[in-house]
């Protein structure tokens, strides 16, 4: 099924209208909810003043969460109920992320958020969150700091940023032999505590950052950023953006003649990074915490069968997969919890919910009342002959391995 006009958001006018309607997911349903469903919500910037780029990546989120919904409710839902999702455009505005959040809670009595869109989103929406135990289960609350210690709504398939950084450092230096390294990444807590790692990483396995930089969402012109690279000789450069930053900061080395080694982070570890830079992704370093899209895996081509039946329109990228992942968890939750479900019952059946690794395109973690992380894998990759290629096999790191980042 394609169905890309199933992509209803309430949205600014919305929320001012006061308007109440259901989104729902699936394309046989009417658009609005009935008694016998099971509401949930995800939040992504999709209009207003974001940019193309992010959009284009929420819509693989998007598209990946609804198609394994998509499929659930095909055969059957949550013993016979059907799965609603309400989906909100908070336009990279947190304050219009916490107004719509509101609203789907209070008027339209989500028992969960299953996604967001960015780090500013979450820190906006938590506190309410909270105070309303809404659980959320997320690739986007990947932070250490908001799992250690255990929050008791809060859930993540994405393994924990300050983890993937801290991985990315010792590969660097120990894996590419390389001691001098730069690293420029967003000015946000996703920028921030994947840098924590980051540094962690380097010093733990015997290397110098020469330089740290940051920069905001969207930015274009990094010519002054080569510029200091170059100056303080980083031989190898992490980057933690999207891949419209990553393609940009490329374009500005390659002019400049500037050629070390380049690693991403998970943002721009995705084939949207190919078409956008095309040559100059060529032998770039990555890392992302799922198996590739392109694996000759079971699970990589149970992900593929998905999109192709539910949603051919979408990418089948790693952003894709961080929708169809936090689905697969919040399925297995639904399907866990005993007797009536209500936001109370499914926050208890995720703290024993246990995902079958047949189906995951990770190795799934234990959770429980001490960690509430489902994933901790990591998958490094290189662009090669417009091709993102598995280094390796997929890793488990340890959430002891690093400190959690704190302001």
């Amino acid at each position: 099924m394609n169905a890309p006009s199933r992509f209803r958001h309430l949205s600014a006018l919305a929320a001012l209208a006061a308007v109440a309607a259901v989104a729902a997911c699936s394309a046989q349903s009417s658009g609005t909810s009935n008694s016998g469903s099971i509401k949930v919500a995800i939040t992504q910037a999709m209009s207003g003043g974001t940019p193309p780029g992010l959009i284009a990546l929420n819509e693989q989120i998007n598209g990946g969460f609804l198609s394994y919904i998509d499929k659930v409710n095909a055969a059957g839902g949550i013993d016979g109920r059907k799965i609603d999702v309400l989906q909100l455009d908070d336009q990279t505005d947190p304050s219009l992320a916490l107004t719509l959040t509101r609203r789907a809670v209070e008027q339209n009595q989500i028992i969960a958020i299953g996604s967001i869109s960015s780090a500013a989103t979450y820190s906006a929406i938590l506190p309410y969150l909270k105070s309303q135990k809404i659980p959320l289960v997320s690739a986007a609350a990947g932070f250490l700091s908001t799992v250690i210690p255990v929050n008791a709504n809060i859930f993540t398939v994405q393994t924990p940023l300050e983890v993937q950084g801290a991985i990315a450092g010792k590969y660097i230096v120990e894996s590419l032999g390389v001691r001098k390294i730069g690293y420029a990444g967003y000015n946000d807590l996703g920028g921030y505590s994947w840098a924590h790692g980051f540094e962690q990483g380097v010093k733990a396995a015997g290397g110098t950052i020469v330089l740290t930089d940051e920069f905001p969402r969207g930015q274009t012109d990094f010519s002054g950023l080569i510029t200091k690279l170059r100056n303080a000789g980083a031989e190898t450069v992490a980057i933690y953006g999207s891949p419209t930053e990553l393609t940009a900061v490329l374009q500005a080395a390659d002019a400049r003649a500037y050629h070390p080694t380049w690693y991403t982070g998970p943002g721009a570890t995705d084939p949207s990074t190919i078409t956008l830079a095309g040559k100059l992704a060529e032998g770039v370093y990555g890392a992302v915490p799922y198996q590739l899209p392109n694996a000759a895996t079971p699970q990589a081509q149970l992900f593929r069968d998905t999109l192709d039946k539910y949603d051919s329109s979408i990418v089948k990228g790693v952003y894709t997969e961080y929708g169809y992942s936090a689905a697969q968890a919040l399925v297995a939750a639904l399907r866990g919890v005993e007797g009536k479900i209500t936001r109370e019952s499914f926050r208890a059946a995720l703290e024993s919910t246990k995902l079958d690794p047949a189906e995951t395109l990770f190795t799934p973690q234990a959770v429980g009342p001490d960690s509430h992380v489902f994933n901790s894998s990591l998958q490094v990759v290189q662009f090669k002959a417009g091709e993102m290629t598995a280094v390796g096999g997929l890793s488990t790191g340890d959430l002891n391995m690093v400190k959690p980042y704190t302001v």
